[in-house]
């Protein structure tokens, strides 16, 4: 059964998570698992995750940055798209720390997550035109709060 209600993730949910990446983005932009495991030995970053089962369908990254919320990445796998997962995931970072504003980067390209984000209450606050490559622009999406 999908459930689109995210835990702490575990330190075994990583490989998953690197996976879900690989399937969501392209190989220059995927974290790799040693990446992920380099963040999540950082102080202040956490890592939730949704499952279907045991198999992990979602994951999100945040932390503290110039006392904001930064989203760091987010991810859902293709065959999970379309569950509430995404929101799910936004939902409990930011409700974790409902007075604190928030912040994220979106491909400029991606226009679903641009969507969601907007519907969360983020607006466009910058653009970074090669942010993630030659060509490929960035979106910063603020969500202002307190």
């Amino acid at each position: 059964m999908i459930s689109p209600i995210p835990t702490r993730a575990h330190l075994r949910d990583l490989s998953e998570f690197a996976r879900i990446q690989t399937a969501s983005f392209p190989p220059h932009l995927a974290y790799k698992r040693w990446m992920l495991f380099v963040f999540w030995c950082f102080p202040g970053v956490t890592f939730a995750v949704t499952r279907d089962g045991e198999k992990v369908t979602g994951g999100i990254i945040s932390d503290t940055h110039h006392g904001m919320i930064r989203i760091m990445n987010i991810a859902v796998h293709p065959d999970y798209r379309r569950h509430g997962i995404g929101r799910a995931l936004m939902r409990s970072v930011l409700d974790a720390r409902p007075h604190d504003s928030a912040v994220l980067m979106v491909q400029e390209e991606n226009t679903a997550a641009q969507a969601l984000y907007r519907e969360l209450g983020f607006e466009q606050s910058g653009y970074l035109g090669a942010y993630y490559g030659p060509g490929r622009g960035g979106i910063e999406m603020t969500l202002r709060r307190g």
